[in-house]
């Protein structure tokens, strides 16, 4: 796929929907890489505050995090407890997104296909708590056995449901201490794959298609406060966690505004086009 060589401001939509210019905050060699690999990771994008205070939260709300004997028998996603992340949920992690998807995103509220399959109200706001709890083992990054697209039963070929997945750090991650575990290029093989296949706008597409090459996993390892942002169809999966610490993360998504639904670019390419324009392009014959 050409490499971009032109930006233009992008607009950010406010309460009021006028549009005010603004620089993007991911630079071209980050929205390259995004539109290459299927994911980009934003070094230290939220405030120690931010993340700290949720992490505290989050202890406070479930006290036998504290106590490594009871770690065995706790849920380790908690859907329940996205209200305690609000502070993570940034006006500079919403640029972000903006810079991949373009300025016509959901900000303030996203529809949950995970509550949504656990029979709870799936509108929610902020992201839900994923922790990886300690298990023996070696400290060495162990390739996961499973992998998955978020919310696939809701994931159309061309994006409806969503844009980004968006996952965040609040603890320290090594390649050996569950991390986020992705498929580079996933995302554009998975396309690939469907349009070969004669699937649309609108089509679905299911784990039971993923019968194809799709590379090799890689551990993405960060700090606290680091962002990771996934192509909607981008292949990844939690690893195993050999420390001695409890990995703490936070998951959501970035959706498109209902109002300003996606409408696929085709022809020449234009300078406003988005990162998620770019990966949607069907190759040549």
């Amino acid at each position: 796929m050409p490499a971009i060589v032109e930006r233009l401001h992008y607009e950010f939509y406010l309460t009021n929907d006028k549009p005010v210019p603004r620089d993007p905050i991911l630079d071209e060699g980050q929205r390259q890489q995004f539109i290459e690999d299927g994911y980009v990771v934003v070094r230290g994008l939220l405030p120690a505050q931010a993340v700290n205070q949720t992490k505290d939260a989050l202890v406070a709300a479930h006290a036998e995090l504290a106590d490594p004997s009871k770690w065995h028998a706790m849920d380790n996603v908690f859907p329940n407890d996205f209200g305690l992340t609000m502070p993570c949920w940034t006006d500079s992690m919403l640029e972000c997104a903006v810079d991949l998807a373009g300025p016509d995103i959901l900000r303030d509220k996203l529809f949950s296909p995970f509550r949504e399959m656990t029979g709870q109200d799936p509108w929610m706001a902020g992201y839900i708590p994923v922790l990886v709890y300690p298990t023996p083992g070696p400290k060495r990054y162990e390739e996961p056995q499973s992998c998955h697209i978020d919310g696939l039963h809701r994931t159309a070929l061309y994006p409806e449901s969503q844009y980004l997945v968006v996952f965040a750090y609040l603890t320290d991650v090594s390649d050996y201490s569950g991390a986020t575990s992705v498929w580079p290029g996933s995302h554009r093989r998975v396309f690939e794959h469907h349009i070969r296949n004669g699937k649309g706008p609108g089509d679905r597409i299911s784990d039971k298609e993923f019968d194809f090459e799709y590379g090799s996993p890689i551990p993405v390892v960060g700090k606290a406060g680091d962002v990771i942002f996934m192509h909607y169809l981008l292949i990844h999966s939690g690893s195993a966690n050999h420390s001695a610490s409890v990995r703490i993360g936070l998951n959501s998504a970035i959706q498109p505004d209902p109002l300003r639904p996606y409408v696929r670019k085709t022809g020449e390419p234009t300078p406003n086009w988005s990162a998620i324009d770019w990966t949607l392009q069907i190759p040549s014959a």
